[in-house]
């Protein structure tokens, strides 16, 4: 069975995750990672924690003494290898570690964003990719306007796609091509992505 398969709990957690050392890595990436131990191979609190998120908890990404991004996890915590693209930095931290899969976004207040489906629901063939994580970005609540209704649409590199039928003047006052990018789309989701024009 998948990890994303099993329920998610019904309550809904926030986490508070420092990501000086690897933050574009693991934005660009869509996941957090952790050592699972201490360089003198002790245990560490907050590297325990990561086995404790689960799908649709907020995270916060914490950068320069700032909230740079937030995100919603997809998935629960499993074991996985450092990621190659951290290169030399936490030479020091083991090999291997824990990972979550989360969909970021570099909006930094939760309350401002709106998950929204790839795929719509009536266009699921089931529960299953209803609720997977992988069938949902979030968005700014006019974004996720355009987004749900088919005006504005993603390649898969995370470049923002217009429809010809938008109103560009309208468009023009929202400034979605101005304000929108999104982080690449990984494989799981890509097969959800919308193909509206």
């Amino acid at each position: 069975m998948k990890n994303a398969d099993l329920p998610a709990p019904a309550i809904q957690r926030h986490w508070w995750v420092n990501q000086n050392q690897t933050f574009r890595q693991e934005i660009d990436g869509g996941y957090q990672w952790s050592p699972k131990r201490k360089a003198n191979n002790h245990r560490n609190a907050f590297y325990e924690f990561m086995r404790e998120v689960a799908p649709g908890d907020i995270v916060f990404s914490f950068k320069d003494t700032l909230i740079q991004a937030v995100g919603v996890a997809a998935d629960f915590c499993f074991e996985a290898p450092k990621p190659t693209e951290f290169g030399a930095t936490g030479s020091n931290w083991n090999r291997v570690g824990w990972k979550v899969p989360v969909h970021w976004t570099h909006v930094d207040r939760a309350e401002h964003l709106v998950a929204s489906h790839c795929k719509s629901w009536r266009e699921c063939a089931n529960a299953y990719e209803r609720l997977d994580g992988e069938n949902g970005l979030m968005l700014t609540p006019t974004i996720d306007h355009l987004f749900d209704r088919g005006f504005i649409s993603f390649e898969n590199n995370g470049e923002l796609l217009i429809s010809p039928v938008a109103d560009l003047v309208s468009l023009d006052k929202m400034q979605p091509r101005h304000t929108v990018f999104i982080n690449p789309l990984h494989a799981g989701k890509v097969q959800y992505a919308p193909h509206y024009f």
